[in-house]
């Protein structure tokens, strides 16, 4: 079921691209 998306998922997902682009371009900004 492409575009279905459980909020589980979702949350998966968003941490995911955030560990991997979130950290590299915001180098140097890390909490």
């Amino acid at each position: 079921r492409p575009g279905k998306y459980t909020p589980a998922q979702l949350s998966a997902l968003l941490g995911l691209a955030h560990s991997m682009y979130g950290s590299r371009s915001t180098e140097g900004q890390a909490q």
